[in-house]
């Protein structure tokens, strides 16, 4: 049992709970790393899970993934293997640039906070190695695993806007689940409530108010997707004509074939009901924004 403050020398988790004759406490934990050479990386910070003061971090093949300014210094998104940290500098000649890799060392105060990492850089020592591309670079995810994404910037699509009293917050399924997530800059993008975004997110505080993530929105597309095939409809078999009646979702146009070929956005559009007085196979597309339906088939057969 404990009875006075010990060394150790290696990277351990110290576990530990209090007893009194009555019961017993919970079990607590926490993460000791030991920093090689007097140097830790992102990694392990994240796996120490701890603050630390004039920490030098080493960066391996670091990824520089975004960079804004919010209230203050610029802060950017530097993404290793799959953790991130969210890095300011407080030195001029420590500067960064979206979509460079970076190898060396950086030096400054971490702040540790339920996953998330924030870094006030005073010192760097690291190459900057940049391809001329300074495109963000998020990482694809599905709604679900935002949890294992704190500071970092991800891609989530088809995400519908929720605007009230002036919050906005994007909701998306995955599988049968819905996941909500606050945007605090919504508005700097001009959201409509209702309209379905593909966005870059800034997941850069743990969610609140039954929201998965608090996040910024760094790069909104509107969501396109490829409509729903249209209806066909007419008598199936029919003895002098049928009338056949063509219907899709808002928003899309319909194309038709009669002659047994496979329609394209470039055959016959359909404007209203028709006649036919033969056997015919009526084949149809529906088209949205260039985006085409699969195609629909459907005979109808004179007796």
């Amino acid at each position: 049992y404990y009875v006075k403050p010990f060394p150790i020398s290696q990277t351990t988790v110290v576990r530990a709970i209090a007893y009194r004759f009555d019961g017993q406490s919970d079990i607590v934990e926490k993460t000791f790393v030991k920093q090689d050479n007097g140097e830790t990386t992102i990694s392990q910070i994240h796996e120490g899970k701890q603050s630390l003061t004039g920490a030098t971090i080493r960066l391996t093949d670091a990824l520089v993934v975004y960079g804004e300014s919010v209230n203050g210094p610029h802060t950017y998104i530097i993404r290793e293997g799959n953790k991130a940290i969210n890095v300011t500098s407080n030195n001029a000649a420590v500067s960064f640039k979206v979509g460079a890799k970076l190898n060396g060392t950086i030096k400054g105060d971490v702040n540790y906070n339920g996953g998330f990492v924030s870094v006030a850089v005073d010192e760097g020592d690291f190459s900057s190695n940049h391809d001329g591309n300074f495109d963000q670079r998020p990482i694809t995810i599905q709604p679900s695993q935002i949890a294992d994404y704190p500071g970092d910037l991800v891609r989530i699509e088809n995400l519908t806007v929720n605007v009230a009293n002036g919050v906005y917050k994007a909701v998306a399924k995955d599988g049968q689940v819905s996941y909500t997530f606050e945007i605090t800059n919504g508005a700097d993008f001009g959201l409509n409530h209702g309209q379905k975004y593909d966005m870059n997110l800034w997941y850069y505080a743990p969610g609140a108010n039954g929201c998965a993530a608090t996040t910024r929105v760094t790069e909104v597309l509107v969501h396109y997707a490829a409509p729903e095939a249209p209806t066909i409809e007419g008598d199936e078999y029919f003895t002098d004509y049928t009338t056949i009646k063509m219907s899709s979702e808002p928003g899309t146009t319909i194309h038709y074939t009669l002659d047994g070929s496979n329609p394209t956005t470039l055959s016959p559009l359909y404007t209203k009901p028709f006649i036919i007085t033969e056997t015919t196979t009526v084949k149809a597309l529906a088209e949205r924004d260039e985006l085409a339906s699969v195609m629909v088939e459907k005979t109808f057969t004179k007796r």
